[in-house]
């Protein structure tokens, strides 16, 4: 394994790798400080857009990977109470699918905040 490969307690996460194939082969080159391509920007947007996360939080996620769940905790809790907020925000200005987008980014970050409090990696 080359030496800036996003790993968990030192192996390439594996879930990561199998199912996320595309998003692996970007978090490589975030990692190794590659650029990147217009298709790795597009599956950056598409990965941003399916988690409903800013794509500046995509791009921390990635660059994170390789760190222990427990070091990431504090962060996912604070992009939960974020992305909290927004969705209230979206929803009493009647953009209601922009609410339900930001009520789901908050939801997966609340799942991955409970993960890392137990210290089990997610991949998402």
């Amino acid at each position: 394994m080359e030496e800036h490969e996003p790993t968990h307690s030192g192996r390439p996460t594996r879930k990561l790798v199998d199912e996320w194939h595309e998003a692996w082969l970007v978090a490589k080159k975030i990692v190794k400080g590659e650029e990147l391509s217009e298709q790795d920007e597009g599956w950056l947007t598409e990965i941003s857009e399916a988690t409903g996360w800013r794509l500046s939080d995509v791009l921390d996620e990635l660059r994170s990977v390789s760190k222990d769940p427990a070091e990431r905790a504090e962060r996912y809790y604070s992009l939960y109470i974020e992305y909290l907020k927004e969705a209230e925000k979206c929803y009493e200005l009647g953009d209601y699918r922009q609410a339900g987008e930001k009520l789901y980014g908050a939801a997966l970050a609340l799942i991955k905040y409970f993960a890392a409090v137990k210290g089990l990696p997610l991949v998402h």
